[in-house]
């Protein structure tokens, strides 16, 4: 009996999180061929016209036992795509520190970046991977080999984060080809 009321509890907090999820305020603008921040780190991330802009998706999610607003869109062009998430640690607990990972500039801006990788993705790999599925869904499929760079972004409390993440399809994972493919697509960015 216990055991049952137990569950029953587990599964109502479960609805209430889902729900919770579903009503995470929008922190990102997604128009023509910009994505703007909407929270307390302001950048506007431009690409030019052979991008199109995906529809702003906002949800609530749990890492490392802290939850997130998160908003993501992206802007998606023949073979690569920029996508941008901005989020806010809910409970105010600073979880958003990236000052361990090195800095490099982006368009003039500062952000803390991860290495750069090249991924050889099947449709496999991204089942249940929210992102990549998520991506897949606005025209992106990330399956087969993709030059990845990410670049990240936090306010000075650690509550709000941006992440670009640039994605270009290569023929093939060799370290050459993906630092040129990332370099291209950099070198089209603008951040206002």
């Amino acid at each position: 009996m216990v055991m049952a009321m137990l569950l029953s509890i587990t599964a109502c907090q479960r609805l209430i999180d889902h729900r919770q999820g579903d009503a995470s305020p929008a922190q990102l603008a997604a128009s023509d061929h910009a994505i703007r921040t909407r929270h307390s780190l302001r950048y506007r991330v431009v690409l030019p016209r052979d991008f199109q802009v995906t529809a702003v998706d906002n949800r609530r999610d749990h890492f490392n036992g802290h939850p997130f607003d998160i908003s993501r869109a992206a802007l998606i062009g023949p073979n690569a795509a920029v996508m941008v998430h901005a989020e806010t640690v809910a409970d105010g607990s600073g979880a958003s520190n990236y000052e361990q990972l090195p800095l490099e500039a982006l368009d003039g801006q500062a952000f803390h970046v991860r290495p750069r990788s090249c991924q050889n993705l099947s449709r496999a790999d991204i089942v249940g991977e929210s992102d990549l599925e998520w991506l897949s869904a606005q025209g992106f499929p990330p399956i087969g080999p993709l030059a990845v760079a990410q670049y990240l972004g936090s306010s000075a409390d650690h509550n709000a984060e941006v992440v670009l993440t640039l994605m270009v399809r290569v023929p093939t994972c060799s370290p050459a080809i993906t630092d040129e493919a990332i370099n291209g697509l950099r070198n089209r960015v603008s951040i206002r």
